[in-house]
């Protein structure tokens, strides 16, 4: 049992912040008694014409609880995704481009895996990535691609942070299941273009659809 973001402690333009800094405390103190962790703090203000200018929310979550591998991640450690690159190659073996794989982290501090996708900037392309706990629980259809891109750029970069990965336990030592399906359009008609490389074992493709189930480890080390 947890609780969402906004859940708790939401601001209103009647409240002050510091009413809600001692409410949301308590709140916390409460919440720590009954075995939730506490995770993040935001706080919202009004400006004096009643509009937000900053926000609040308080997330926490079970002792122990664990939805997503970003949960799974201690505290005073960190995630980082296993680095790798791959040549995107059509069925005669022509290469269009590379896909590569390595760590970043957002603004709030969230670890993420970044896939960089480079292909040539003048022609058309379709990207389409995912990424989850284990390549035997990647879903069917399009339900297993969580970014569709058509864009017409030499260098695409996704990102996908820890927290967005579903899993119910920890998935720190694990190998991640990178899923990706990439087209290029060459004399009118779109082509599958899949990671090949000096890695065999690195990604599985299937020859009909043009999937790939690439592995990604990760890893908890110490900050």
């Amino acid at each position: 049992m947890g609780y969402k973001k906004g859940d708790l402690g939401e601001s209103r333009e009647s409240r002050s912040v510091s009413k809600q800094k001692a409410e949301l405390l308590e709140q916390l103190c409460q919440l720590h008694k009954g075995g939730y962790n506490f995770m993040q703090l935001y706080f919202i203000e009004y400006d004096q014409r009643g509009l937000l200018s900053s926000g609040v929310y308080l997330s926490v979550r079970h002792e122990g609880e664990i939805h997503s591998c970003g949960d799974g991640i201690d505290e005073g450690s960190r995630a980082e995704f296993e680095h790798f690159c791959q040549k995107l190659r059509d069925s005669k073996g022509n290469s269009y481009g590379s896909l590569c794989t390595t760590t970043t982290r957002t603004g709030r501090g969230r670890f993420c895996l970044r896939v960089k996708v480079e292909l040539p900037g003048d022609i058309k392309s379709k990207v389409r990535l995912g990424v989850f706990r284990k390549c035997s629980k990647v879903p069917r259809g399009n339900a297993k691609y969580t970014i569709k891109s058509t864009e017409k750029l030499a260098e695409r970069k996704y990102v996908i942070c820890a927290d967005e990965i579903e899993s119910p336990k920890s998935c720190c030592g694990k190998d991640m299941c990178l899923v990706s399906r990439t087209q290029v359009k060459v004399k009118g008609e779109y082509i599958l273009v899949t990671p090949q490389g000096n890695q065999p074992d690195r990604c599985k493709v299937n020859s009909t659809s043009g999937v790939a189930k690439c592995i990604v480890g990760l890893t908890c080390p110490a900050k």
